[in-house]
């Protein structure tokens, strides 16, 4: 019982290593097309609202 146990909490620390990584690296595309999108909308918005 112990042992599986012990296993068990292994595979968990293993699973939020493995969570974190992809956490991470799905924060930096997250916040990298979070950024892109608002420049591009905002650069529409800039070309559209000029006077021509």
């Amino acid at each position: 019982m112990r042992l599986s146990i012990s296993n068990s909490r292994f595979l968990t620390l293993y699973q939020g290593v493995k969570i974190n990584e992809y956490k991470c690296v799905i924060g930096v595309i997250g916040v990298i097309g979070v950024v892109g999108v608002v420049g591009v909308i905002g650069l529409f918005f800039l070309i559209s609202w000029q006077p021509e």
